[in-house]
């Protein structure tokens, strides 16, 4: 029987460590088979040191770039609150904006509000009360959807 995340998350909400361990072998499995979401899930265990991977940051950008480049919004909104709080480099205000506007182009609401937040503050980007305003109203339009 093939095995999918689908699979593995039912796996790892378990409360029997055996069949957990069995989800996160899962995982594993996929990510070396270049499952964007795998990946992801790998890279936010070592974003938050969890599932017995050991918090780092080095191995969680790496997984978090690779699985952006796959096209996971949740990736990219991780990556750039990564690139905010922990880069010290010149354009990571401007890569992070880059990857919110991306995320929300496909959906991920808090990548949009943190768009929101940008055009607002004018970080990595212009400063723009006016499409902040209406981002906010988008917002609040499709709260309850």
């Amino acid at each position: 029987m093939t095995r999918n995340m689908e699979d593995a998350r039912t796996d790892l909400l378990s409360d029997d460590p055996e069949i957990q361990g069995r989800g996160k072998r899962t995982v594993e499995s996929l990510a070396t088979q270049g499952d964007a979401l795998a990946i992801y899930a790998i890279a936010t265990w070592y974003l938050h040191g969890s599932n017995g991977y050991e918090l780092d940051l080095i191995k969680a950008r790496e997984l978090l770039e690779r699985s952006s480049q796959l096209l996971v919004p949740e990736a990219m909104y991780d990556l750039a609150v990564l690139l905010e709080k922990k880069d010290n480099s010149k354009n990571r205000k401007r890569k992070a904006f880059a990857l919110y506007t991306i995320a929300a182009a496909m959906g991920d609401r808090d990548s949009l509000a943190q768009v929101e937040r940008c055009f607002y503050w004018g970080i990595g980007t212009y400063r723009d009360r006016d499409m902040a305003s209406i981002i906010a109203k988008q917002l609040a339009s499709t709260q309850d959807k």
